[in-house]
C-alpha cells in the first residue's frame, strides 16, 4: 500500500500499543503532503503501558496525505518480539475516536518497524500471537505464588518453574500447581515429589512433550498444557508452607495471545 488518500475531516491516528517489559517509550515518525502539496514531517511521541496491557494513545491525523510512517521503541534494553504496535485511522476527537480503518502493524524495536507501516504488516489477525518467557517478582516470604489476568489476554503455557527454599521448620512441604477461575480451582498438578526444612529445590511443571533440561536438585512434573485467560489465575498451593520459606526465579513459558 502507498499513500493514504486523503481522509475525513476530524479524523485521527490510533496507536494500540504493547509490551512485555513495561517503561516504554515509542516515538511515531513520518512524512506527509499537506493540502497545498507541501512535504512537512510527522512526529508523536508518546508513554507505553504497563507490561503486558495494551496502552492506546490518540492523535490529531496530519492534515494531508501520509506518505510514510515508522514507529520505534525505546527505554529500555529491547528484543524483537518484545513490542507490538497497531495503527489505525479513526474518527472523532481525541482522546475519543473510533477505530474505521488499520494502517499497519507490527513488532518494533529501537530501528523501528522492518520497513514503512504503510507497506508493511505483520500478519493482520484479531489479535498478537507472541512466544514468551516472564520472569516473575518473588511472592515473598511464607507465601505461594499467585499470578493474575487482569486484562483480555489468552495465555497457554508450557512450563511454569520456580524455586522453593525451605526454613528449618521440619514439616515437610507438598507444591501444588493450581489453575484457577477466581478462587476455584480448575486443574491441580502436585508436584512429583515433596521437600524437607532446610533444603532449596527448582521446580518445573512442563507439559506433555516439553522436556526442559533436569538437573540435580530439580522436581520434574508433568503437567497439562495449561490454557487460561481474563479473571483466571496461576498459583500455588504448599502443604506445610512455613513463614521462612521463600519461592523465587519464578519463570513462564508459552505463547501468549492478546485481543486488540
Amino acid at each position: 500500500m502507498g499513500a493514504l488518500a486523503l481522509v475525513p475531516p476530524r479524523s485521527t491516528l490510533i496507536f494500540d500499543t504493547l509490551d512485555r517489559l513495561g517503561a516504554v517509550t515509542y516515538t511515531a515518525r513520518g512524512l506527509f503532503v499537506d493540502r497545498l502539496g507541501v512535504v512537512r514531517i510527522y512526529q508523536k511521541q508518546f508513554p507505553g503501558g504497563t507490561a503486558n496491557i495494551v496502552a492506546t494513545t490518540v492523535d490529531a491525523y496530519p492534515d494531508g496525505e501520509l506518505v510514510t510512517l515508522d514507529v520505534a521503541a525505546s527505554g529500555v534494553s529491547l528484543t524483537r518480539g518484545d513490542c507490538f504496535v497497531r495503527v489505525w485511522v479513526g474518527q472523532g476527537v481525541p482522546p475519543s475516536a473510533v477505530r474505521v480503518g488499520l494502517i499497519g502493524a507490527a513488532y518494533v524495536t529501537l530501528q523501528g518497524c522492518p520497513g514503512n507501516l504503510l507497506q508493511y504488516s505483520e500478519p493482520a489477525i484479531d489479535a498478537e500471537v507472541s512466544p514468551m518467557f516472564l520472569a516473575l517478582a518473588s511472592p515473598g516470604a511464607g507465601t505461594d505464588l499467585l499470578f493474575a489476568i487482569a486484562n483480555a489476554a489468552f495465555w497457554e503455557l508450557t512450563a511454569v518453574s520456580f524455586r522453593l527454599v525451605t526454613s528449618v521448620a521440619v514439616a515437610t512441604r507438598q507444591v501444588t500447581l493450581l489453575l484457577a477461575d477466581g478462587v476455584v480451582p480448575l486443574i491441580e498438578t502436585p508436584a512429583s515429589a515433596t521437600q524437607v526444612g532446610s533444603s532449596t529445590r527448582d521446580y518445573v511443571f512442563a507439559a506433555y512433550g516439553y522436556q526442559p533440561t533436569s538437573l540435580v536438585g530439580t522436581i520434574l512434573t508433568a503437567s497439562p498444557l495449561l490454557r487460561f485467560g481474563k479473571g483466571m489465575s496461576l498459583q500455588t498451593a504448599t502443604t506445610g508452607l512455613d513463614v521462612g520459606d521463600v519461592i523465587s526465579n519464578v519463570r513462564l513459558t508459552g505463547l501468549r495471545c492478546v485481543d486488540f
